[in-house]
């Protein structure tokens, strides 16, 4: 009994350390990151209707969301699994217009993970979330990259968005890429649905016969050179003659003691940066593509999307 005692202490004792550890990993974010999302910018919810008509896509700057509907933490613990303050109507009308959506099909039931935690959202009810912000703001277009997440692999997302497009087509971009041809008057109204995939080599990747993905390593421990990686990628695009879509993934997690990871420590330290670098470009129309990251805020995304040459 005395063995068996000491051991439950010995137990208990491990898993309070190991939730202290968590803590503290949690308070080495910046906490007042959230801000930025104070203000409601007039003009986020339609900014696409600022643009002529004859815009390349490819040429446009676009702000997007990794786990675009993460909004819940697994267990509870702090930035484990939410990568993201706005909910997703509120994405929308702070002017984000790529979504990074992870469907897991549960028994035919399509819903929203990262991970194993489920975030209280269906894509039926995404889809119909985007369907309605597109018929008050016709101006816009929406781009959906989906992607298996948990049990389910890319043959069946596949699969499950045809069934979408089937039943509504004309909600759709039917077009077979977004390449240097697409004018923005094409896209205008609709949702542009793509597709990423895991494999060996890489987190993810894009369906390159529609869009060029780069992403820096989303795991790390050195966040710097984490957000200098991201800073190469931008500027290889802003350089570059570019004859499709571009989306630059500035998105990765802090891995603390036991390999938990912290994704706030990195939003918290690219963003601010990010939005700095960004903020000289505005007006520009700087060939910057769609960038994507964690805890966009209303400021952020805006900062972005005033990349364009309005």
């Amino acid at each position: 009994m005395r063995r068996s005692f000491g051991y439950s202490c010995f137990r208990f004792c491990v898993c309070l350390c190991v939730c202290a550890s968590l803590v503290l990993v949690s308070c080495k974010a910046d906490p007042s990151f959230v801000g930025g999302n104070e203000v409601l910018f007039s003009g986020s919810e339609d900014w696409m209707s600022n643009l002529p008509d004859e815009t390349k896509v490819v040429n446009m700057v676009i702000p997007g969301t990794h786990d675009s509907c993460a909004n819940y933490d697994f267990l509870g613990l702090s930035s484990t699994a939410a990568t993201q303050d706005l909910t997703l109507p509120e994405q929308l009308n702070a002017g984000v217009r790529c979504f990074d959506i992870r469907i897991y099909d549960d028994n035919g039931v399509y819903k929203i993970h990262h991970g194993p935690q489920y975030m209280h959202m269906t894509l039926d009810e995404v889809i119909s979330t985007f369907s309605s912000f597109l018929a008050e703001h016709p101006s816009e277009f929406i781009i959906l990259l989906s992607m298996g997440e948990y049990k389910t692999d890319v043959k069946g997302v596949t699969g499950i968005l045809e069934s979408f497009i089937e039943e509504e087509p004309s909600l759709w971009y039917m077009g077979s890429g977004l390449d240097s041809s697409v004018r923005l008057s094409d896209l205008r109204g609709k949702i542009v649905g793509g597709l990423r995939y895991r494999d060996s080599s890489r987190s993810s990747c894009l369906d390159t016969s529609t869009y060029v993905e780069k992403g820096v390593v989303y795991r790390t421990t050195d966040v710097s050179s984490s957000y200098e990686e991201a800073l190469s990628y931008l500027e290889e695009t802003r350089e570059s003659v570019l004859s499709s879509l571009n989306v630059s993934f500035l998105s990765c997690y802090f891995e603390g003691q036991f390999g938990i990871p912290n994704i706030r420590i990195c939003s918290s330290f690219i963003n601010p940066r990010l939005s700095l670098y960004l903020s000289v470009f505005e007006g520009t129309g700087e060939n910057l593509g769609v960038i994507v990251t964690d805890h966009i805020s209303r400021s952020l995304s805006r900062t972005i999307y005033m990349c364009n040459a309005f």
